[in-house]
């Protein structure tokens, strides 16, 4: 099975922009979610109420990628 995106350029340059960067944008989310699990988990110097907020970010994250049905397959 094959997929092809068409767009119109120069029109849709901006939609073509944002569809060849897709990857790279899987990556930079999936580095700032274990960025942000590494904190939870490893950081020792932080306090109670800085652990709370990168738990609430971490969540609010996982939300926002859950709602839009992204699926990861990194």
């Amino acid at each position: 099975m094959k997929a092809t995106l068409e767009f119109n350029l120069p029109e849709e340059t901006e939609e073509f922009k944002m569809a060849s960067c897709a990857l790279n944008l899987v990556c930079v989310i999936n580095e700032i979610e274990d960025y942000l699990r590494e904190q939870i988990k490893h950081n020792d110097k932080i306090t109670e109420e800085q652990l709370i907020v990168i738990e609430q970010v971490r969540d609010k994250l996982q939300d926002e990628i859950d709602y839009q049905g992204i699926r990861f397959l990194l």
